[in-house]
Parts: C-alpha cells; structure tokens; sequence
C-alpha cells in the first residue's frame, strides 16, 4: 500500500493509469535478481510494466535516490535528436509537485 501511496498510478512518462488500474514493478526484473522491497519496486500499468526490462528495446526503470521518484529512460532503439535519452518522470498524479514548480519563488 505504501509504494501505491507513493507513485500514485503508473510512473510511465504521460501514463494516466491510476494506481487501481497499475500492479506493482520490479525496477529491476525479478528474474534479474530484483527485489520486492518499496526502494526496488515503481508502480506500472501491464503495458509499461511490460514494456520495462534488461532487453536492449525496453525502457530502463530506476528509482532516482534525491527525489524518491521512479524514472523511465527510453530504450536503446530509439532516435534521439539531441544526444543520448534521458531519465523521464510521469507528473500526472502529482499535481502538486507541477503547482510547486510552476509558482515563482518566494
């Protein structure tokens, strides 16, 4: 209940997918030897969920230590315009945090 608490609902970039609708994900696979505590796990809806993982066309999952948020880096395959991908977070179910950094400081 925490880790759900925690992300909300999916942690995928842009993912709507509430937590109700999300299952519990290994950070790092669990046939990888991935743990089942809070700071190993994110929540993902099953097509993020299964779209994360060690295989070099899925996106990789960490949980980033500073902020306590789980990041998605897209996989190897793709494109990138302006340099390598970089880690990305879903503010979605975080209003809060897009009203905090959208106020002037102050």
């Amino acid at each position: 209940m925490a880790l759900f608490a925690r992300d909300r609902g999916c942690t995928a970039p842009d993912c709507d997918q509430p937590a109700m609708h999300s299952e519990a994900h290994h950070l790092t696979d669990w046939a990888e030897g991935g743990r089942t505590d809070i700071n190993a796990l994110g929540v993902a809806c099953p097509k993020h969920n299964s779209a994360a993982g060690p295989r070099r066309d899925q996106w990789t999952t960490r949980l980033d230590r500073t902020t306590g948020r789980v990041t998605w880096t897209p996989p190897a395959t793709t494109q990138p315009i302006n340099g390598p991908p970089r880690p990305r977070v879903n503010n979605r179910h975080h209003p809060d945090r897009a009203l905090a950094q959208a106020r002037p400081p102050g």
